[in-house]
């Protein structure tokens, strides 16, 4: 990732696709986080997906079962 800080008003910038998806990642996991504070987390049904940056046919969903709270990178 470039050395400027990234906001939320500028998409940060990635050396090869390995960093960008490790960055995808990171969100995603502190996305399931964020949605367990706020209580979205009841029932198996709930869902947040994420595009691969590289295969733009594959998407990360969080697998069956695991509790929002407990979603890691």
């Amino acid at each position: 990732m470039s050395t400027k800080a990234a906001s939320i008003y500028n998409q940060p910038t990635f050396q090869n696709v390995e960093e960008e998806r490790q960055h995808r990642k990171e969100r995603l996991a502190g996305a399931f986080r964020i949605f367990n504070q706020f209580g979205f987390n009841e029932g198996v049904a709930g869902h947040i997906t994420v595009r691969d940056p590289e295969k733009k046919d594959h998407y990360w969903v969080n697998p069956l079962g695991v509790h929002f709270g407990q979603m890691k990178v």
